[in-house]
Parts: structure tokens; sequence; C-alpha cells
């Protein structure tokens, strides 16, 4: 049986919605205790060496869940950076246990760029088979890749939107303001419709199933990657799934076996002018073989 951890978040429960039926659970509730919050940020990764800290870094009820892990079970953990959580998962479940890690960020957005070796290192010792998302990541650090992926709303799909906007992007500034800001200017003078929201603050937050439907009633989705990111975001993937136009300035994308150049738009390498023509064609379907590749369904069966 596979078993998947992770931390409560909007993002993840969309995905793990329907999978959760297969596979079972488990969702890390943190322990936030003055004392171990202040332990844990004073020594960092070398928290690990504190003897009997790992029993204190969750709620009581996620311990009591690990303990029903067995021996031939496999455990998939996603969300979690620190050691210190690596080592109480660890410590928590039979030694036999296959242990997975899945990186969903650059690790330089994970880690302190002096921290990301020594952190790796500690995951390996412990036994855990390390993936990344980042092609890039994977070849630096000699860990395994593993391509994005994301879940199909079916009950959408079915449904029938009007189209509002020629351009959608949702996302966080992540150093990316400038590029973004100068995209929508031009966007606005040649009069397309649009909707950019430049998420600042917890506040201006909107759930991913409200992202989907936006997604639903665009043309075209774009996809600003942060500097030094080689692995796709989520936009090409829901791009590829709701049969979307994608204008992105991730040139790797090319290198993806769903790669039409009708149907995305590399931004920096393709003519600006020519966006018109673009986005008035006809939207190529890409084969539903290659399109299963990114559905969580068959991505998460590697892990089994």
């Amino acid at each position: 049986m596979l078993y998947i951890v992770y931390p409560k978040t909007d993002l993840l429960e969309y995905m793990l919605k329907n999978i959760s039926l297969i596979y079972k659970t488990i969702e890390i509730k943190r322990d936030y205790n003055l004392i171990i919050r202040i332990i844990r940020k004073l020594l960092g990764r070398f928290v690990v060496y504190v003897p009997f800290l790992h029993k204190f870094v969750f709620d009581s009820s996620v311990y009591l869940s690990l303990k029903n892990i067995k021996e031939d079970d496999a455990v998939l953990l996603f969300g979690c950076s620190s050691p210190l959580e690596f080592y109480a998962i660890f410590k928590s479940i039979p030694n036999k246990c296959r242990l997975y890690k899945w990186f969903w960020n650059p690790l330089v957005k994970e880690y302190n760029k002096e921290d990301i070796v020594c952190n790796l290192n500690i995951l390996k010792r412990l036994g855990y088979i390390i993936y990344t998302f980042d092609p890039y990541d994977a070849e630096k650090y000699n860990i395994n890749y593993r391509n994005q992926f994301g879940r199909i709303d079916i009950d959408l799909l079915s449904k029938k939107f009007e189209i509002k906007y020629d351009f959608y992007f949702m996302g966080k500034e992540k150093g990316r303001k400038s590029i973004i800001s100068e995209l929508q200017i031009y966007l606005c003078n040649k009069r397309y419709r649009q909707l950019f929201l430049l998420i600042k603050n917890s506040e201006e937050f909107i759930s991913y199933e409200s992202n989907i439907l936006n997604i639903l009633q665009s043309s075209c989705i774009i996809d600003i990657v942060q500097s030094g990111q080689t692995g796709l975001t989520l936009r090409p993937i829901e791009s590829l799934f709701y049969r979307k136009k994608l204008l992105t300035n991730n040139v790797e994308v090319k290198k993806y076996d769903f790669y039409n150049r009708n149907n995305i738009f590399i931004l920096g390498e393709d003519d600006i002018e020519s966006i018109p023509s673009f986005l008035s064609s006809q939207y190529i379907d890409i084969p539903s073989s290659v399109i299963s590749n990114y559905m969580i369904e068959d991505w998460i069966k590697i892990f089994e």
C-alpha cells in the first residue's frame, strides 16, 4: 500500500481528491510548541541530532497514523522540507518501508544554497529515494527526475464555458513582476481581454478550483517561470488538460512530448507580433496517451 504524507494545502487537497480513494493519505499536522520551534530555528539542519526531538514534531494524531504503516508499504512525502520532519517520519515507520520524497519547487527556493547538498544527504542517509520536478536539479544534484503532474476535473471539463479572457495569469510575484507587468501592458495596448491575478499576500489567494474556472473561461494561459527554473509549472499541464493555448517564457517546454508550436508560444523566442495569428489558430489536439503521462492517476504509480 502506498501512503501519501502531506501538509494540508488547497492545491494538494485538490490534487489528491480522488487519489485518496485508491491510496491512503496522512495529513501532516505540526506541533507548534514554542520551545520546539526555537530549538529548530537555532539548530537548523543539525536539529536531527537532538535525541527524542523527532517525537515532538507532529501532532499526536500523525504519529498514530504513521504506526499503521507496515514493512511492505511505501511512503511518498509531499510538501515537507525540514530535515527534522524527514527524520521524524523515518523513525515512526518500519525500517523496510520504501521512502520517497518529491520536490515540487526548485531546490534553491526550498533551501539556502549552502544547505541544499547537506539536506539531500540527510534524506539519502535516511533511505529516501529523492525525486524532483526540475531536470536541472536532477542532473546537478544527482537525484531522480519525475515530471510535473496535475488532475483533470472531469465534471468541469464536461461543461461549456463562455470565453471571457484572451489571456489569463495567476501566481505570486516571485521576482517576476517586471516581465509580467511588461507583458500585461503589451497585451493591454493590443486591446486583448485579459485577467492578471498577481498574488501579493494570503488575502488575495483564490482557490485552485476557482483558478481552473478562470482557465476554462480563457483562450490562453500565461506561464512565467522563476529565474533558474527549468521544470514545468502547473500552467503547461493545465493548458494540456483543458485544451488551452499557452504563452510561456520557459524555453525548455520544447523538450516535452506535448509541445506543438501551434499550441505553445515561447516568449522571447517566437515573434511577438505573431501573437494574433497564434491566438486565432485552431488548437491541435494532443494524443491521450501523452496526456495521461501528466495525470496524477498514472504519475503516482511509479511510487507504488
